[in-house]
């Protein structure tokens, strides 16, 4: 038998985030763990290129005079390992916390065995979706400057930045691939399919749910020293609450 559901309105998406989170503090742990672990590979890699001479260069004067090759090739390497560290880090964690999510929705509890196993089950599948849309973006942002590369005018200023708009527009189309690919055990390109279904059929809506949570995330981040810290943690949880409780409303 098929499990019928009823749409909520946006508002109660936005409410019904926070009231699950409030119950459910757990599921801050998989975002938490990944600010801790992001936060370690960055300071690693600050460690590794303090011998570079160009970082010791730029600390003992304030500034680069005698730029060389050799020296930015091993910076831009070191930088490049941690990014890519915490890329894979940050995708086991965020299928973790949806499946931790979808959890609490589905049965009214998880745990941090749960976290683990949906990391396992689904971040390569969750990395294949980021690796896609992240090729769609670079193409979408080179289509956007293109004009400014043309020529350096007010027209093309505007036409860049009409484009740069729209395309964020239709970007916004695939922001419940990774959500769909855990609560329906789909394939890459599926759950990317699946998102630009439903969103198209849900726009305005799903867009008023993200000024919603964009709005509250901006207020949070004017509490001074921990305000982006709360807004990483406690509003991107909502938000990951909220899509998938719109998710699971539109099958």
């Amino acid at each position: 038998m098929v499990e019928k559901r009823m749409k909520r309105n946006v508002w109660k998406y936005f409410t019904e985030s926070f009231k699950t989170l409030w119950k459910q503090p757990i599921i801050v742990i998989p975002l938490l763990i990944n600010v801790i672990v992001s936060f370690i590979s960055l300071m690693i890699a600050d460690f590794a290129s303090s011998g570079n001479p160009l970082i010791q260069e730029y600390a003992a004067t304030g500034a680069i005079a005698s730029f060389s090759l050799e020296s930015f090739y091993p910076l831009i390497a070191i930088y490049a390992v941690a990014l890519i560290i915490s890329f894979l880090i940050s995708s086991f964690f965020y299928a973790g916390a949806i499946g931790m999510i979808y959890d609490v929705v589905r049965k009214k509890k998880t745990s941090l065995k749960a976290m683990v196993d949906y990391g396992k089950k689904f971040f390569l599948r969750l990395i294949g979706i980021n690796i896609v849309l992240g090729l769609l973006s670079m193409a979408g942002i080179t289509i956007a400057l293109l004009p400014l590369l043309i020529d350096q005018t007010w027209l093309t200023f505007i036409l860049t930045l009409i484009l740069g708009i729209a395309f964020v527009l239709f970007m916004i189309l695939f922001l419940l691939s990774n959500i769909y690919l855990i609560i329906q055990n789909k394939g890459v390109l599926a759950s990317i399919s699946k998102s630009f279904s439903v969103i198209k059929k849900n726009y305005f809506r799903f867009i008023l749910l993200i000024i919603l949570l964009t709005a509250c995330g901006a207020l949070v981040n004017f509490i001074p020293y921990i305000g982006m810290l709360i807004s990483q943690l406690i509003i991107g949880s909502a938000s990951g609450i909220a899509f998938v409780l719109f998710a699971l409303d539109n099958k």
